[in-house]
């Protein structure tokens, strides 16, 4: 059976948000009210739906699920009952991102094509920034909406995150097997190195020095994207977020393992200036976006 419009409408609500709160106040009620059209969701559906943790909720493989089954009668629900009509298939939208040149190449070619298929209208201008100077690009109003792995922001800045990853170990297979475990070849190994521009040490580097081993330096960069013309042709080793890896490993004819050591995971977020909440049409590319990040998400993970 399915459950009444209003529970629907929360749950729309809770998958786009992450919250509780947020979906709250996205649909103009209380949080007590929204946690108890979870509580009968989760009734209804025999599943958790949301597991929570420190900045919210995630979305459970169920509630993937269903949300990609309802999109379609969803959309339409919303746009029937939304208070200000928003066509994007008419809309002119003209958006600037900003993004690090690795982050733009792993999320916006897709995201883009994806929201023209909704929006063909739809022009973008993609601008460099990194996590140092974000913040401060976003208030100015330099971009609409940034893609990094920035913290949490100032106050005026809100921040969703879009992915969550891990390492791995990018080689080539025709000059060198890895062996399992490869924790040994991996300490033994030239690496290529990528570099911050402010010379921070990586938790790469802070590892090597606590075990007490030289890192083998192949190639120093600091352009990322570079690093699989190094990798090539070579026995180097290079280390970046598995999404990234797994890209230039299918484009470059390399391979990939996990990285062999416990390591930080990587927050892909999208931030963008608070004043523009009231936007519809910059709400709808909000949402669109979750939507798509969730979707990916899923195919990712199936």
């Amino acid at each position: 059976m399915m459950p009444d419009l209003n529970l629907l409408l929360v749950f729309d609500a809770l998958m786009l948000e992450q919250h509780v709160g947020r979906a709250a106040r996205r649909l103009h009620r209380s949080q007590p009210a929204v946690s108890q059209a979870l509580a009968r969701l989760r009734d209804l559906f025999g599943d958790p739906l949301f597991t929570r943790h420190a900045r919210g909720l995630t979305a459970t493989a169920r509630a993937k699920q269903l949300w990609a089954e309802i999109q379609p009668p969803l959309q339409r629900l919303n746009d029937s009952l939304s208070p200000q009509t928003f066509d994007p298939s008419n809309a002119r939208l003209n958006l600037t991102f900003g993004a690090a040149e690795d982050v733009e190449l792993l999320l916006l070619p897709e995201l883009m094509a994806e929201l023209r298929q909704k929006a063909p209208d739809a022009r973008f201008d993609v601008q460099p920034t990194d996590w140092q100077v974000v913040d401060d690009d976003l208030l100015r109003g330099k971009f609409d909406i940034a893609f990094t792995i920035a913290p949490d922001g100032p106050a005026g800045i809100r921040r969703e995150s879009l992915m969550v990853t891990g390492f791995s170990c990018l080689y080539d297979p025709v000059e060198v097997t890895p062996p399992d475990p490869a924790l040994n070849w991996y300490l033994g190994s030239e690496h290529v190195i990528v570099t911050f521009s402010d010379a921070r040490p990586t938790f790469i580097s802070d590892y090597f020095r606590s075990i007490g081993r030289p890192r083998l330096r192949a190639v120093s960069t600091r352009n990322i994207l570079a690093t699989p013309y190094y990798v090539a042709g070579s026995k180097a080793v290079a280390t970046m977020p598995t999404p990234l890896a797994t890209l230039f490993a299918a484009q470059f004819g390399l391979a990939t393992i996990p990285l062999p050591l416990a390591a930080w995971q990587i927050d892909y977020s999208m931030l963008w200036p608070q004043r523009r909440a009231a936007d519809r049409s910059f709400q709808w590319v909000l949402d669109e976006i979750r939507r798509w990040a969730l979707l990916r998400e899923g195919q990712t993970t199936a």
